[in-house]
């Protein structure tokens, strides 16, 4: 996202798209997982208060399924910071 310049969970002509085509890469073998995004925050704990008050990012972090998760932090061209959570179960 941060080398594309453009935060979404879907980036058309990123070379791993999807969120699952970014686990994929990784090797993850998933059961189920999420992905929570930001960008432009001034840091971490901001960027943390704004997905609680964000339901569908709160219901992310406080969901059980998930086992695991991973975090990721980069910055564009101009210095601007992109953040990442990705949430995961793997497969038993």
């Amino acid at each position: 996202m941060a080398q594309a310049g453009h935060m979404a969970h879907e980036l058309p002509d990123a070379r791993y798209p999807r969120p699952e085509d970014r686990i994929a890469a990784a090797n993850y073998r998933w059961k189920t997982v999420g992905e929570n995004v930001a960008f432009g925050q001034a840091n971490a704990a901001k960027v943390l208060d704004a997905w609680m008050h964000s339901r569908g990012h709160r219901i992310n972090i406080l969901n059980s399924t998930f086992t695991e998760m991973g975090a990721g932090y980069a910055v564009d061209r101009t210095g601007r910071p992109y953040y990442v959570q990705v949430f995961g179960r793997p497969l038993s």
